[in-house]
This record gives structure tokens, C-alpha cells and sequence, in this order.
């Protein structure tokens, strides 16, 4: 709005730096803003502490008030277990450089139920019959997880009770030795073990924030304050994107009023009004009718005094109404006015404006352009259309 045509707004502090980092607002430069302050001096962006115009309650869930306390207190327990997992510090927090393996070292897609290391390295969700406690049913006994293990002999050997990695020559093909000769020397003089852990492998990479070290579970990537672009193309989804946490009330403090506090006070003094009712006095069945809505209106918005509506039969009608006390209001043109206050001792006290600068409007004489004879020489003989003469005579 202000881009365009608008020259003030009244906005959450954050408003204005929130959306200037999105997309759509990223070629902006917050130096085109500036705070209007209520002395009338205008400050940066960043000053908003001392150029304010108040505070405001923030954004807050609520519940019914049917709900009882201690179901309350675990709604608030849950959201905020969520929002320390998934805020801007939780351990749930999406990061790309956390982001979770599409494809392994070979580049084979990784399906999403293949295993995982965990923080400390050791594998997770293996195959459930090498890997598991026992159950609580387990028909093979003290065997237990281990029965597919070989029983007559031991898990490197075969069985004659040789090393199954081992040639037909004894040479292990997967030992460093395979490299050596028969009198121990390595022909390619490498230094190098193959066999132990090497710096920038796959155990290297920091995986801390994919584990959940409490319950020894993975869980999904959130982020709980961010909106766009990762979940669509708008801001502030469910909750506000610049919030940096939630904060539970208290229970003492759990009404609309006592949450708001100053604000409703505020908002109740403008309602507020010393006088409990006000009669309007209308003439037709039209008039009523808008009145009656009118009324629903403004009790909708607990806009005080209570309006009610009385029908009279004329305009003299409801003058007679308003000084006998029936009715307390009514609307009347310039020439009713005169009538009002000079038989029944009624006074105007507010005005209809229109397209001028002041409460009046101009009185013009309209003809119709088929009637060449109208003169104002010979107006006398002409037809009239309501009290023109009384006005005309207001008017000048």
C-alpha cells in the first residue's frame, strides 16, 4: 500500500522488515521507510522502542472456556514441547545441511525405509532378525535374536574350521596383508591401512541434529516460525514468522479481559457511553426498518447508548414526541427546523455534510429542458415541487 499510494500505516513493528525479506520485496530497501513518531519526528526502522504509538497484546491461541484448567495445562505442555523442538534453537529445527540422504556414495537412491546410522554411529533399523531384543514371545527360546547365526562353529570359520575369507592358500583377501608377499614385503610400499577409519567419510558427517538422543528416534524436519518460501508463497502460516517462541499464561490471566488488560480499557472507553438509551423518532415503514438494523449493528459492536426506534405519524408528530419525552431524536430539513424550534422549543445539535466545506448545501431552481416557456418573469403560474418557496427563501 504504501508502495503505491499510500501514505501512513499502522503496522506491527516487524511488519515492514518481515515482508522486505520475502521474494516479492527483496529489491526494497528499508531506507524508503521511516517511523512517524507522535511528537511528529520521524525515525529509522529500528527505533521503534522510542517511536511507538503503544503496545499491543501479540497473537495468542485460544481455546474454549468450557475446557478445564488442567487440559489446558497440557495443551500448553504439548505446544510448548513443539515449539522448543521446531522453534529457531530446537533440535527439530530444518536445516539444508541436515537435510536427510537422497542418494548414497554410489548414487543410488536411498529407499525411505533403508537403514540409518545413529549419533553414535551404530546401525539403526537393521535387518530384525540379527538386530533386536528378544521378544516376549519367542518360539526358538534361549536361541533367541541368534538363530540364523551358524551353531556348530564359529562366525569366521566354516565348516572344516577355516577362515572363510581365507584363499585356497590361506591368504585373507580382505586383509591389509593381501598386499604383502610371502617373504612380508609390500610391493607398492603404501603406508596406507585400509582397514581403519579415514578422515571425511561418511562417520564424519555431523548428524546430531537428525537424532533424537532422548528417545533414540528419528523425527520430521519443521520449522515452526517460517512460512515462505518453504510452505507456500504467503507469510506468517499459523503462526507469525518474526515470533521467536511461545510463552503460556497464566491461569489467573486466562479471560479475554485480563489478557488484554490496558487495551480493553481502551477499547471499552470508546464504547462507553453515560447514557443507557436513545429513542429515534422516524415517519415511514422504510425509515423504521433501516433503524432496526441500524440497532443490531451497533449493539453487534457494543456501541453504547442502546438505540431504539419509534415510527410517528409526521414530522410534527415526532416534534410533539421529543418534548414530551416519547422519542429523543429526530432528522429534519432546514424549513422543519424553524417549525421545531419556534412551536416546541427543539434545538439542532449535529448535522448532515455533504460535498462542501461547510453544513449547507445550495438551492437550485431545475426545469425540464422540454418546457421552453419557463421565465422567471412568469414563475408565479408555475407548479411547485415541495416547500421550493420556504427554501428559496433560506437560501437568499
Amino acid at each position: 500500500c504504501l508502495l503505491e499510494k499510500g501514505e501512513i500505516a499502522f503496522l506491527k513493528h516487524t511488519t515492514i522488515s518481515d515482508l522486505l525479506a520475502t521474494r516479492e520485496f527483496s529489491g526494497i530497501a528499508p531506507n524508503q521507510f521511516e517511523l512517524f513518531c507522535k511528537d511528529g519526528t520521524r525515525r529509522s526502522l529500528s527505533d521503534y522502542e522510542s517511536c511507538n504509538w503503544g503496545k499491543v497484546s501479540s497473537d495468542t491461541f485460544v481455546v474454549s472456556s468450557a475446557v478445564p484448567f488442567d487440559r489446558r495445562e497440557k495443551f500448553q505442555r504439548f505446544l510448548q514441547k513443539f515449539a522448543d523442538r521446531y522453534g529457531r534453537n530446537g533440535t527439530g529445527q530444518f536445516h539444508d545441511s541436515q537435510r536427510k540422504q537422497e542418494f548414497d556414495n554410489f548414487g543410488n537412491q536411498i529407499h525411505p525405509n533403508q537403514n540409518h546410522f545413529d549419533h553414535t554411529d551404530n546401525y539403526l533399523n537393521n535387518d530384525p532378525y540379527t538386530n533386536r531384543e528378544s521378544d516376549s514371545y519367542n518360539q526358538y527360546q534361549d536361541r533367541g535374536s541368534n538363530r540364523y547365526k551358524r551353531q556348530n562353529y564359529g562366525y569366521d570359520q566354516d565348516q572344516y574350521n577355516r577362515n572363510r575369507y581365507d584363499d585356497r592358500y590361506g591368504n585373507n583377501q580382505y586383509s591389509q596383508d593381501r598386499y604383502n608377499d610371502r617373504y612380508g614385503q609390500d610391493p607398492y610400499n603404501d603406508p596406507t591401512d585400509r582397514n581403519t577409519h579415514r578422515q571425511g567419510s561418511y562417520q564424519d558427517q555431523d548428524r546430531s541434529g537428525l537424532f533424537d538422543q532422548d528417545r533414540d528416534s528419528y523425527y520430521e524436519y519443521f520449522s515452526l516460525f517460517e512460512s515462505s518460501p518453504r510452505y507456500g508463497v504467503r507469510g506468517n502460516l499459523l503462526v507469525t514468522d518474526s515470533s521467536v517462541g511461545i510463552m503460556p499464561i497464566p491461569e489467573n490471566l486466562q479471560t479475554y479481559q485480563t489478557f488484554l488488560a490496558d487495551s480493553h480499557e481502551v477499547i471499552m472507553g470508546v464504547r462507553r457511553c453515560p447514557v443507557e438509551r436513545m429513542t429515534l423518532c422516524v415517519t415511514s415503514d422504510q425509515e423504521k426498518d433501516k433503524c432496526i438494523k441500524m440497532k443490531i449493528a451497533l449493539k453487534a459492536q457494543l456501541l453504547k447508548p442502546e438505540l431504539e426506534c419509534y415510527k410517528g405519524r409526521s414530522q410534527i408528530h415526532c416534534m410533539q414526541s421529543i418534548k414530551a419525552g416519547t422519542a429523543d431524536v429526530t432528522v429534519l430539513d432546514a424549513s422543519d427546523v424553524y417549525t421545531a424550534g419556534l412551536h416546541f422549543g427543539l434545538v439542532p445539535f449535529i448535522s448532515e455534510v455533504y460535498n462542501l466545506e461547510d453544513a449547507d448545501y445550495y438551492v437550485v431552481a431545475v426545469a425540464k429542458e422540454s418546457d421552453p416557456d419557463t421565465e422567471l418573469t412568469y414563475l408565479r403560474s408555475k407548479i411547485p415541487i415541495k416547500s421550493w418557496r420556504f427554501s428559496l427563501v433560506l437560501g437568499g
